[in-house]
């Protein structure tokens, strides 16, 4: 139980802690496509998310094919497309893409502008702290609710009995989160719903179209990776296997 809470504290101190970069602190110089991936995971890794597939090379061009973000150039993207890149990571974790490729292209008209992209990407990093915040602080007094419960229950109930309503408080508090989270989610999608309705349907029905080729085609490359490995280890598998059968009969 011990163990729980430094590592909860730990996680809760380092995202506490941790801002996301604004627009201005973004690199000036464009960046090749590993550079771009590196530095998300870096930023990702700060705010605890340590996942390797949160991004990566094959969901960047995917983005690019699906008309969310523009073309690199000269195999380089600039700071408004890492900017973009961002945003997509973040929000393609509690919606679909092509939710996100609405919200993301709204005013893109505007992207000339390069005193507009700033204020829209720093919005965006205004928002999430923002949302961080009060969730972090539900969540602190909450663990806090149960650490003074676990004490005064000390005396009453064994060790392992301790540890196991402890583990039930955090499963409770978990699945308030997620239900908080799911509820925001069917408000938020009711709301890109009535603004796809007002906009343009050919052009949304063609954007959606991009999105979902490029998916299918990442879903294609993915198998083929998966499949090639699988095939390597059975290789590998079988020259084990012939080896093993030589030296038996020797």
């Amino acid at each position: 139980m011990e163990e729980n809470k430094n590592s909860l504290n730990d996680f809760i101190n380092k995202i506490e802690n941790t801002k996301m970069p604004k627009y201005k602190k973004l690199p000036d110089v464009p960046l090749y496509m590993d550079q771009i991936v590196n530095y998300i995971k870096d930023m990702l890794e700060s705010l605890g998310i340590e996942e390797q597939n949160e991004i990566t090379s094959f969901m960047i061009n995917n983005y690019v094919k699906a008309n969310i973000i523009d073309r690199p150039k000269d195999k380089k993207y600039s700071k408004t497309q890492l900017a973009y890149i961002i945003a997509i990571v973040f929000l393609k974790k509690v919606t679909s893409i092509s939710n996100v490729s609405l919200v993301v292209n709204a005013s893109k008209e505007n992207d000339k502008n390069n005193d507009y992209i700033e204020k829209k990407y720093d919005y965006f990093c205004k928002l999430f702290e923002e949302n961080l915040s009060e969730t972090l602080k539900y969540v602190k007094l909450s663990l806090e609710t149960m650490q003074k419960k676990v004490k005064q229950n000390t005396k009453k109930l064994e060790s392992d009995e301790l540890k196991e309503k402890y583990n039930q408080g955090l499963l409770f508090l978990a699945l308030r989160l997620f239900i908080k989270a799911e509820v925001n989610k069917i408000f938020a999608e009711k709301l890109i719903y009535e603004v796809a309705n007002d906009m343009n349907s050919t052009l949304i029905l063609e954007s959606n179209k991009n999105v979902e080729k490029a998916n299918k085609k990442l879903l294609k490359q993915q198998s083929k990776m998966i499949k090639k490995a699988n095939v390597s280890n059975l290789q590998k598998e079988d020259i084990k296997n012939k080896k093993g059968d030589k030296s038996n009969e020797q």
